[in-house]
């Protein structure tokens, strides 16, 4: 029975994790915060404008990384976008480089395109391995 009361346990805190880690983010970001301010009253500041500064000081934070993160992030984002076409270009003249050299070498089960059988509504990352087992029996 109390093993039946810990398994039951954990599958409710496991089902309630992210709340559990917001709260444990609030606690922490809180106990930060109260320090900071309590050492700012050590400078005879009133508790109020301590826990203003406190989350001044912390906005400024998330700004300044805001600043330090999201225009390299865009940046490389737009060069991404303009690199992609190229590089499925070259992916499929590596392809077609691949089906010449099998083609030449006059081998006729390997002319069965591996594109053709991935495209045929098989999901690549599925569990279900037919499109695997196609691959293979033709290659064979």
């Amino acid at each position: 029975m109390g093993l039946l009361a810990l398994i039951a346990s954990f599958y409710i805190l496991w089902q309630i994790r992210q709340a559990l880690l917001l709260l444990f983010a609030a606690i922490v970001l809180a106990t930060a915060l109260n320090r900071l301010a309590r050492y700012l009253q050590k400078f005879r500041l009133k508790r109020s404008i301590a826990v203003l500064l406190s989350v001044s000081f912390l906005v400024l934070i998330f700004v300044c990384l805001f600043l330090i993160i999201v225009p390299p992030f865009a940046q490389q984002f737009q060069q991404l976008t303009q690199q992609a076409p190229q590089g499925i270009a070259r992916l499929n003249e590596w392809i077609d480089r691949l089906e010449t050299r099998f083609r030449d070498k006059s081998v006729s089960s390997y002319q069965i395109s591996i594109l053709t059988i991935l495209s045929n509504n098989c999901d690549p990352y599925s569990t279900n391995s037919s499109a695997v087992q196609e691959l293979l029996s033709a290659t064979l």
